[in-house]
């Protein structure tokens, strides 16, 4: 390598592919370089060190002017590494631009995260029912009295809709059980509301199983009847026996209605007046009676006609219930025409029976 020094300023033409910059030092001292670093910049040097002698180095070849101020001198690398020289140290005037720092390797950008997959939502689960709800019962006729709303003890319900004059039985609709047989070649006729009633003549009626309120000290009798003798005490309905002297059960008539318990007594009070019920003739008159263990009641059209003080006895077994006459007395039996037998347990008010009058309007 070939130098020229003029006036505190060198032009170093030096073949190599690295300079490294080297601490302050004397012109007596010679620096062994275990480093060699790219250079990528022309870096000015402020500091002018003296220079005592010129070393020959390794001929490199030169690819870049640097302009610098003082001399360093490079030694060839050596393979086997030279020993430890300790690190000059710094004086405090002396500064140095700061080395270049690494740029950071740029953030990666994270891929990005597939959504989960909707969870598929478990398929409703049905309540089971306790009990199966009880399929709707097809009313076959166009238009029937509704019951009333107090309750639901309804215990005999004959709205003598269906084909009973083939089947022989007239259907229980209030599902108790207590379907009644005809007896006697009965007719039909149009019913209070539209659908039917049924028409009897002598010796014609309907009979139950048994006594539905056997037992009992709170019921009403509630129904639809039409007749051309409305003088005649006919016998609507009864589930009685009597001896003359003794009975047992319930009567319901067009005029006064009877009950006993089973000890052979008369459930009215003694003593006991009656009202006259006055109704006209071939129209429909609806006929109620009550009992609520202290008060026997009988309404006509919806109108409180007599109010019995009662005994508080429960109803006697008697026989078994017969619509449309007393079949003990065949005399008393009923003609003409009934519809919408009901039969409630317990003791409806005045409200109610009147509110099942005025279903007919």
């Amino acid at each position: 390598m070939r130098f020229s020094l003029i006036t505190h300023r060198a032009i170093l033409l030096v073949m190599c592919s690295v300079i490294v910059s080297i601490p302050a030092c004397s012109a007596a001292q010679v620096v062994q370089v275990t480093q060699v670093i790219p250079i990528t910049r022309v870096v000015q040097v402020t500091q002018v060190i003296p220079v005592t002698e010129i070393v020959k180095t390794v001929p490199m070849e030169v690819t870049r002017m640097v302009e610098v101020t003082r001399i360093v001198f490079i030694t060839p690398r050596v393979n086997t590494p030279p020993p430890a020289v300790p690190a000059p140290t710094r004086s405090p005037q002396e500064t140095y631009p700061p080395e270049p720092t690494n740029a950071p390797e740029p953030t990666q950008i994270p891929e990005p995260t597939k959504a989960p997959e909707p969870t598929k939502a478990p398929p409703p689960t049905v309540a089971p029912f306790l009990t199966p709800p009880p399929a709707p019962t097809v009313d076959p006729s166009p238009t029937t009295s509704p019951m009333p709303t107090a309750s639901n003890d309804v215990l005999v319900w004959y709205d003598f809709e269906g084909d009973f004059r083939q089947t022989g039985v007239v259907a229980d609709r209030s599902e108790n059980g207590f379907d009644a047989q005809v007896f006697g070649p009965i007719n039909v006729t149009d019913g209070i509301s539209g659908g039917k009633a049924v028409l009897l003549s002598v010796g014609e009626y309907i009979r139950a199983q048994s006594n539905p309120v056997a037992g009992r000290n709170k019921v009403t009798f509630s129904l639809w009847f039409r007749t051309d003798h409305p003088e005649a005490d006919y016998k609507l309905a009864s589930a009685a026996w009597w001896d003359g002297v003794n009975g047992s059960g319930w009567i319901l008539a067009t005029h006064i209605p009877e009950f006993w318990s089973d000890r052979n007594q008369s459930l009215f009070s003694p003593g006991q007046t009656n009202n006259e019920n006055y109704f006209p003739a071939g129209e429909w008159v609806h006929e109620a009676v009550t009992y609520n263990g202290s008060r026997i009641k009988e309404y006509t059209n919806g109108q409180l006609v007599n109010n019995w003080p009662a005994t508080g006895a429960v109803i006697g077994e008697g026989l078994e219930m017969v619509i449309g006459g007393w079949p003990q007395f065949p005399v008393f039996n009923f003609q003409g025409s009934i519809d919408e037998f009901r039969i409630f347990g317990w003791a409806l008010s005045d409200d109610e029976i009147q509110s099942i009058y005025n279903e007919r309007y």
